[in-house]
């Protein structure tokens, strides 16, 4: 099996540019990732947007706190997105590190809310660093 990388991506007030970095990952030739949306207080709907386009595609997604989080991380749905809600808009680098928290023994990636991937650029970074 190819080793796991983990994706954090922040989102404040980006519901759009978020779908379509959603997208692109479904579209990823790269099997093993998981994705970790962490959102920063957005102030508007974009955290209800995002869930109701991926349950609606039938795409799996949590909603959940640091907190919540933390306290099950053993049980992870690895075929899940998780979307991380912090309390409070703790900017673009505490956010990463919110995601951070929850990584042990697998390879990350960070990936802007308004960026994607290209089919197989997961693959070759997984290859190379291992």
């Amino acid at each position: 099996m190819n080793s796991r990388v983990n994706i954090i991506s922040i989102n404040y007030n980006s519901a759009e540019d978020m779908l379509h970095c959603i997208a692109s990952l479904q579209n990823a030739s790269y099997p093993n990732y998981q994705l970790f949306i962490v959102d920063n207080q957005s102030t508007d709907d974009s955290v209800k947007v995002i869930i109701e386009e991926c349950k609606a595609k039938g795409i799996s997604i949590i909603e959940t706190t640091p907190n919540e989080l933390q306290n099950g991380y053993d049980s992870l749905d690895t075929n899940a997105i998780y979307l991380i809600k912090n309390n409070e808009n703790k900017g673009f680098a505490a956010g990463n590190n919110t995601g951070l928290k929850f990584f042990h023994n697998f390879w990350m990636a960070t990936l802007s809310a308004n960026s994607g991937v290209l089919r197989h650029s997961i693959m070759p970074f997984s290859w190379k660093v291992l």
